[in-house]
């Protein structure tokens, strides 16, 4: 007698309804990402280089668990919808984030409004 077992596997995704937003400073700003098929894992938050002045900042993780604001940031769940609200948008908030599935991701860029001089500055978009 022989066993014969079939795998099914089915094919995940990690999708955005959009791909990037413009938001302006000091505004809440959330966006979203679908998966299915696999397991969320987190947003990544961008990482930023050191500047002058300034020291290097991390990325950070953000996990589904994070539902309180830490840091301005929080995740919202519903089904398989993973909604990341950032409050109080600054400049150094602009940037890739990664929607992290626990096969596949995809990335969502925010650019911030900067139109001002001191704002430009602080970007290091000016001199």
């Amino acid at each position: 007698m022989f066993l014969f077992f079939l795998n099914c596997f089915t094919d995940g995704a990690v999708t955005l309804p959009v791909n990037s937003v413009k938001a302006q400073q000091q505004r809440t700003v959330p966006f979203s990402c679908t998966i299915t098929g696999e397991s969320f894992e987190a947003w990544v938050t961008p990482a930023k280089p050191a500047r002058p002045g300034r020291p290097a900042i991390p990325s950070e993780r953000i996990p589904a668990s994070q539902t309180e604001f830490v840091n301005r940031r929080k995740i919202s769940v519903s089904g398989d919808t993973y909604e990341l609200t950032i409050a109080d948008v600054t400049v150094e908030d602009g940037g890739e984030y990664i929607c992290e599935g626990s096969v596949g991701s995809a990335v969502f860029t925010l650019q911030v409004d900067c139109k001002c001089k001191l704002c430009l500055l602080k970007a290091g978009l000016s001199k």
